[in-house]
């Protein structure tokens, strides 16, 4: 497996949970870090995202020694069937939402994963014209990935219908049925975050963890708040 230093105790920690227990991961972040574990002997190819290949009519062209080929690419079906499932709340470096065209308006469709190599103006959908004939639709409006960022813009698009609200509404549902919340690596200064956290997860009669080594007043207030144990040790130390 690939070797993470330093994540190894609480990777350790998050395959024994995943054994008897489901383990929803919520991340903020929109790189890719957490993906590539799923390759090791932590996770073992067993991560869901709610994105899927089986079945996708979306494809990208990948250029290899100058030919192009159409490769078929994951899109959000909301089916997280593993034990380990990860939410990624403010989007991904490799989302990109498909528009389809109707009579030269671009409508949103969809979103889809873009693995390294795809090119974001060659995006495909197949699809059946006038006279039910398969044709690929092309999108080629996407100049980068979708991720969010910002403040007050960023806390605007969590009601986006398309995959963030779908990816919110999954994150309150899965504070209101967890058994035990553990926060890491989180500043504490999003506010619809920490009044989801607040008004979804019974801190009063669960348990829950902070786990960080430089702990500021807004994270100190958080835990607080919903009651939670503040461990300041860093993750190699857990």
């Amino acid at each position: 497996g690939l070797n993470r230093p330093g994540y190894s105790g609480i990777m350790k920690c998050i395959s024994d949970f995943g054994k008897e227990s489901i383990v929803n991961i919520h991340t903020l972040n929109h790189d890719l870090f957490f993906e590539s574990f799923n390759r090791t002997d932590f996770l073992k190819e067993n991560l869901s995202d709610g994105f899927e290949e089986l079945g996708s009519p979306y494809y990208g062209k990948l250029i290899c020694n100058n030919r192009g080929y159409r490769v078929r690419l994951p899109y959000y079906n909301g089916k997280y069937d593993t034990n380990f499932r990860l939410y990624k709340l403010h989007g991904s470096l490799d989302y990109v939402p498909f528009f389809n065209k109707v009579k030269d308006v671009f409508i949103p469709d969809n979103y889809i994963k873009t693995p390294y190599g795809i090119g974001l103006t060659e995006l495909y959908k197949e699809i059946e014209d006038e006279k039910g004939k398969l044709v690929y639709e092309n999108c080629w409006i996407n100049y980068h990935s979708d991720f969010l960022t910002g403040t007050t813009s960023k806390i605007q698009r969590y009601s986006e219908p398309l995959i963030f609200n779908k990816l919110f509404s999954i994150f309150k549902q899965n504070l209101e049925n967890s058994e035990k919340l553990i926060i890491i690596g989180y500043g504490a200064k999003d506010k619809e975050i920490n009044n989801m956290i607040l008004n979804h997860f019974n801190h009063l009669g669960k348990k829950s963890f902070i786990i960080d080594p430089f702990a500021g007043e807004t994270v100190k207030k958080l835990a607080s708040t919903i009651g939670s144990k503040l461990i300041k040790k860093h993750l190699e130390h857990i």
